[in-house]
Order: C-alpha cells, then structure tokens, then sequence
C-alpha cells in the first residue's frame, strides 16, 4: 500500500496545454525526474515548459523555460520538443524541431543546463513569451524584472547529417559521453523507421 500511488504532482496551470502537446519527454538526474512538454500552453508560442519532480516526496519542486528558436520567415512554426536526456552531469540533450515535412524542416539537438533559471511554479500559471525573457547578457538589478531561460548549447542538425525531413524525431538516447542514439517517428505509416548514431564533436 503506497500513500502516494496517485498522488496528484502537476501544476494545475498544465490544464492549459495545447491539444495533444503533452509530455513529449522523460529524463531522471539524481534525485529528480524532468518531464518536458512538447509544446508550451495555449498562447505560449516561443517556449516549452520543463517540469522537475523529486523522486524521493513525488513533490512538483521546478518548472523551467525552455526557449525555441526563432522560426525563419516562411518555414513552419519551431514549437516541439521531440524528446530529452540527460547527460550525466546535470544537463540535458533536446531535440527540438518543427511539423514541416518539407525543405524547411528543423530538426536539432541542444544541450541545455537548466540550473539558475527562473522557477515558474513562483509565478501562480503566468503565461510567458519572449519578451518576459532575460537578456543574454543581463546585471543583477534586471533579474527580478525578467524571466531567466534554461541555457542552450547548439549540438547537432539532424537534417544535415541525413535525417529525411519527412521524420519526426521523437528518441533520444545517451550511448556514451560522446554518442548520442536517434529514431524517427513514422506516425503509423509505412515509412521506415531509422536509427541514427552521432558522434558528439570534443
């Protein structure tokens, strides 16, 4: 008989999530489970949302902002997180992409460090955008007045290095300290699905 099967942990703000844009990844680092949501909520158009849960209480500690990208003029919306994980020494590689199937498709990996950003669980469900965001460069004075993002690092573009723009990429896998692994989604087609491998560059 456990007392916490069931225990309600998400913020109720969750409610607001887009349609069909849950969570989208899992990830655990130490104490903590990341859950990341594909897309952010309803209104919500330049970021995602990154959930941390203790493991030991089931407690909803930290709730992050993870930034997209800015879409190029014409390309389809950048707005998925495909999937997450961790890397071993508190950060954390994310696929982000867009829906495109076309010559405009975006499909990337970031490394990201979630630490000293803003926790939006402070925040009672505020919606966010990108003009709550901090400055890159930013003094101390302004930390009260903006929203802190994760921080990204830019790793690999899964299109270049032969992923068909057709695939959604929605598995990620950390082989070794320099080997990510990849698969596709082929949404109950008949597509192929793929394995890729990448080598992390030093």
């Amino acid at each position: 008989d456990n007392p916490k099967l069931g225990q309600p942990i998400l913020p109720k703000h969750l409610a607001q999530r887009k349609l069909n844009r849950g969570y989208e990844g899992l990830a655990v680092s130490g104490d903590s489970v990341y859950a990341f949501l594909q897309s952010g909520l309803t209104d919500e158009a330049d970021s995602s949302r990154i959930l941390r849960v203790e493991k030991s209480s089931g407690r909803a500690l930290e709730e992050y902002i993870y930034p997209f990208e800015s879409t190029p003029k014409g390309w389809s919306k950048i707005d998925k997180i495909g999937d997450a994980a961790a890397a071993g020494d508190g950060t954390f590689f994310v696929i982000e992409q867009n829906s495109s199937t076309g010559d405009d498709a975006f499909r990337r990996i970031y490394r990201i460090d979630p630490r000293g950003a803003t926790n939006l669980l402070n925040l009672s469900g505020r919606k966010v955008n990108a003009s709550d965001f901090c400055p890159t460069e930013r003094t101390k004075a302004e930390v009260e007045n903006c929203l802190l993002p994760v921080k990204k690092e830019f790793v690999a573009d899964l299109v270049e290095l032969g992923l068909r723009s057709s695939d959604k990429a929605e598995g990620l896998a950390v082989i070794d300290e320099k080997t990510l692994a990849i698969v596709n989604d082929n949404d109950f087609s008949d597509r192929p699905i793929y394995l890729m491998i990448v080598r992390l560059p030093n």
